[in-house]
């Protein structure tokens, strides 16, 4: 989903997310000959696809590492979807529960 200028939100069927993320540090040095600190960051890059099926949300990661490793993170969301159904109460026995 995307929002157009007037905040409302419109659907582009089949793209996906691209994006880099911060992964801590990388490596981290001190020189004492210039008395000064060398700090490189990890990043990973993430291709993330969602689908929807039913009222379950399925998310696919695919993680790019430094050192070339491939990461696979699969994610499942659901939403509870309770239905009322139909007492009967003459058919009902406490110690059985409801029948």
């Amino acid at each position: 989903m995307f929002a157009n200028g007037e905040g409302e939100s419109y659907l582009v069927p089949g793209t996906i997310g691209i994006y880099e993320k911060d992964n801590g540090v990388l490596w981290k040095h001190f020189s004492y000959h210039n008395k000064k600190n060398c700090v490189r960051r990890n990043r990973k890059l993430v291709i993330s696809i969602i689908t929807t099926v039913d009222n379950y949300d399925y998310i696919l990661n695919w993680i790019f590492h430094q050192d070339g490793t491939l990461e696979i993170k699969n994610e499942l969301t659901e939403i509870d979807l309770p239905q009322g159904t139909n007492v009967n109460t003459q058919n009902e026995n406490p110690s059985l529960g409801r029948l």
